[in-house]
């Protein structure tokens, strides 16, 4: 019995290459921002607010933010701009204390 080939990857410029190019501009334009995400970034202890500053600019301000800190306590989002925003935290940042975020755009 024939074997099945073998699957084709992303951006390998196969027979789906141009379909694979029109669902990344899809995904760029409907989910990825410039600003993109952010790992295990340091907050100051006892700080409540972190500032944040992208590496790439936004081309506007219609992104929204998930933020996770690695502490118990509440997060909300101000002062967006295209360059940057900044995170507040309801509970002072303990020793040690760090954030992950991600920004994305939706659909409309």
């Amino acid at each position: 019995m024939p074997s099945d080939p073998a699957p084709a990857t992303l951006g390998s410029g196969g027979p789906f290459a141009a379909r694979e190019a029109r669902q990344l501009a899809v995904l760029r334009r409907r989910v990825l921002t410039a600003a993109g995400t952010a790992v295990n970034v340091a907050v100051t202890a006892s700080a409540t607010t972190l500032a944040v500053t992208f590496a790439q600019p936004e081309v506007d301000t219609s992104y929204g933010v998930t933020v996770t800190p690695n502490w118990n306590t509440t997060v909300w989002v101000t002062a967006k701009s295209v360059s940057g925003m900044t995170l507040n935290f309801g509970t002072a940042a303990p020793a040690n204390a760090t954030v992950d975020w991600h920004s994305f755009r939706s659909e409309s």
